[in-house]
C-alpha cells in the first residue's frame, strides 16, 4: 500500500528531532518540580525543630501557569502546551496541546514552531495540512535554523504544502548542508547525484556524502555505494563501493544489507577482501 510519508529513509527522523528540540523545556519542568520538593521538605524539616514557619505572602499573589497561558505569555503556553502533548501533571489532551502550541509559536517561540510544524505534518492533535506544515516550516527556516531548512527543501523536493520546485529544493539542502546538518548534507548530495534541481556533478555528491558518512550516517554510506558501483552512469569503483556497502550494512542500513549477497557474488574475490579489509579500518577509527 503506498505511503503518503516523505521519501525519506528514517519516517521518524522529524518527529524524533522535535522530541529532542524539547529535552530543555523538560528539564527545566523537572527542575522546577524538583526545587519545589526540596522547598516543601525543608519547610517540614524546619517545622519541626522551630515550628511553625509561615510561607511569604505575596500581594497580589504569583500568576499560575494558567492564568499567565490565558493573558498571553508565550513561555508559559509553550510549557503548558508540553505538559498537555505529554500528560505530565495535567490529563493528556493532544489537541489543547497543539492549539496552545500553536499561540506560543505565534508569538516567535522556536521550538513550538518546530512542533506545530510538525504536528500538521503528521496530523497529531490537528487535521493533517501540509501547506500549514509548509508555513510553519518557512517561519522556522527564516530564522537559519538548519531543520527548518532541511524540512522547507523537502517540501519543494516532494511537492508537500508548496509547489514542486527542484531547484528552490536544492538551494535550500545547500544552505543548511554548509552548517554541518547530516540530513541536509545527505539530501544535497542526492540532488547532485541525481542532478535533481541542479547539474548533475558526481564529485561534489561525493563530496557531500562524505561529510554526513563521516558523521555515522549510514545513508550517506549506502549514497556512496551508488555512486562508487556506478548506477548513476559514473565510472565503477568496485573496491570502494564495496567498501561503503559493508560499512552501511554494519550501521545497520536495511537496503545496504540486502544488497551485500548479490553484490558479493559479482565482486571477485580480491577486490572483496580489499573492501572488506578498508572497511574494518575505517569502523575501528569510527
Amino acid at each position: 500500500m503506498a505511503t503518503d510519508l516523505p521519501t525519506h529513509s528514517n519516517l521518524g527522523e522529524q518527529y524524533d528531532y522535535w522530541e529532542k528540540q524539547h529535552d530543555k523545556s523538560r528539564r527545566r519542568l523537572n527542575q522546577g518540580l524538583n526545587i519545589a520538593v526540596f522547598v516543601g521538605s525543608l519547610v517540614v524539616a524546619l517545622s519541626n525543630l522551630f515550628g511553625d514557619i509561615p510561607w511569604p505572602e505575596y500581594d497580589p499573589p504569583p500568576p499560575t501557569l494558567e492564568e499567565r497561558v490565558e493573558t498571553g505569555d508565550a513561555e508559559a503556553q509553550y510549557i503548558y502546551a508540553v505538559m498537555l502533548i505529554e500528560g505530565r501533571e495535567v490529563e493528556q489532551d493532544l489537541a489543547l496541546g497543539a492549539y496552545w502550541m500553536e499561540r506560543a509559536a505565534e508569538q516567535g517561540i522556536l521550538d513550538a514552531q518546530r512542533a506545530i510544524a510538525t504536528f500538521y505534518r503528521y496530523g497529531k492533535g490537528v487535521e493533517r495540512d501540509y501547506e500549514k506544515s509548509f508555513y510553519w516550516w518557512q517561519q522556522v527556516a527564516d530564522q537559519g535554523d538548519a531543520m527548518g531548512q532541511y524540512n522547507v527543501g523537502l517540501g519543494y523536493r516532494n511537492g508537500r504544502g508548496v509547489t514542486k520546485d527542484l531547484a528552490s529544493a536544492h538551494e535550500w539542502f545547500r544552505r543548511c548542508a554548509e552548517s554541518g546538518d547530516v540530513l541536509c548534507q545527505h539530501a544535497l548530495a542526492r540532488s547532485y547525484r541525481l542532478g535533481d534541481g541542479v547539474e548533475q556533478d558526481f564529485e561534489r555528491a561525493i563530496l557531500w556524502y562524505q561529510r554526513a558518512a563521516e558523521q555515522g550516517y549510514d545513508q550517506a554510506q549506502l549514497g556512496l555505494y551508488l555512486v562508487y558501483a556506478g548506477q548513476d552512469g559514473r565510472a565503477l569503483d568496485l573496491i570502494e563501493a564495496g567498501k561503503w556497502l559493508y560499512i552501511a550494512a554494519a550501521n545497520g542500513n536495511r537496503r545496504a544489507a540486502g544488497l551485500l549477497p548479490q553484490f558479493e557474488e559479482t565482486l571477485p574475490e580480491q577486490a572483496r577482501e580489499q573492501s572488506k579489509a578498508q572497511a574494518e579500518t575505517w569502523l575501528a577509527a569510527h
